[in-house]
């Protein structure tokens, strides 16, 4: 396999088919069958100039898939992987952000816009909304100003998230 082609893998997860996106011996991309699947790859393809190929699983898809599972079963609340975060300058930052939220802790767009030194909480909750990296970068955390669930691009949506975060057992506002 060429190490800088962008792979793709589905493999199956308690959350339903999840894929995995591999490039250069780093995780670029984890979402779920589902509404929001081709979003994804439309991100990963626009940021990293290539279009996915399928793949059998490689090892690091088999062990972001075994982290996942554990994270899934409440057995693990962080990942050890190597990620690359393809996106723009901004997403990048806002998404670093991310991955310094606490399991079973939220924040807001607008506290994650204060740490990325923007003013515009809708900036942020773009980018947030961007993230290729379902639950691996938890952008699950992040609520609405009124700490309500709001949206959420992962699995079926909003539904998707009030659940990850009832696993993490964080306070959700009604």
């Amino acid at each position: 396999m060429d190490s800088s082609a962008l792979y793709r893998a589905m493999l199956p997860t308690p959350l339903g088919d999840a894929f995995f996106y591999t490039q250069g011996g780093q995780l670029v991309g984890l979402g779920f069958a589902g509404p929001y699947a081709d979003s994804l790859f439309e991100h990963l393809a626009r940021h990293t100039g290539q279009t996915p190929a399928d793949a059998p699983a490689s090892p690091l898809v088999k062990e972001a898939a075994r982290q996942l599972k554990e994270y899934l079963s409440g057995s693990r609340r962080g990942f050890d992987l190597p990620l690359g975060l393809a996106g723009t300058d901004f997403q990048r930052r806002v998404w670093r952000q991310l991955l310094d939220i606490p399991y079973g802790t939220t924040v807001t767009y607008g506290q994650i816009a204060a740490r990325c030194n923007t003013q515009s909480a809708r900036a942020v909750g773009s980018a947030v909304g961007s993230n290729p990296l379902c639950i691996v970068v938890p952008c699950h955390r992040v609520l609405a100003a009124n700490g309500k669930v709001g949206q959420y691009s992962g699995g079926q949506g909003p539904q998707t998230k009030a659940w990850l975060l009832s696993l993490e057992g964080a306070e959700v506002g009604a």
